[in-house]
């Protein structure tokens, strides 16, 4: 997706995640193309999928409490 073929990439990251929704770096990847084009909402919902795969994952609770701390705050 750094090479501006933003398109594919979330086109190939969303069927990673369909198919492994529990796959961290295809999830870190997407979520951050989707909060680059202002899709906080979506990036906040694969997230939590991810969550109720991983509930320990530290990680990826702290970027949701950090989006969702910036999406609250925006409003």
């Amino acid at each position: 997706w750094q090479k501006g073929e933003i398109n594919k990439a979330l086109k190939h990251l969303a069927a990673s995640i369909m198919e492994m929704p529990a796959y961290k770096p295809a999830v870190i990847n997407y979520t951050e193309i989707l909060k680059e084009l202002g899709r906080s909402a979506e990036a906040l919902n694969v997230y939590k999928v991810y969550m109720n795969h991983c509930p320990d994952d530290a990680q990826i609770r702290d970027l949701a409490l950090k989006l969702q701390s910036r999406t609250d705050s925006s409003k």
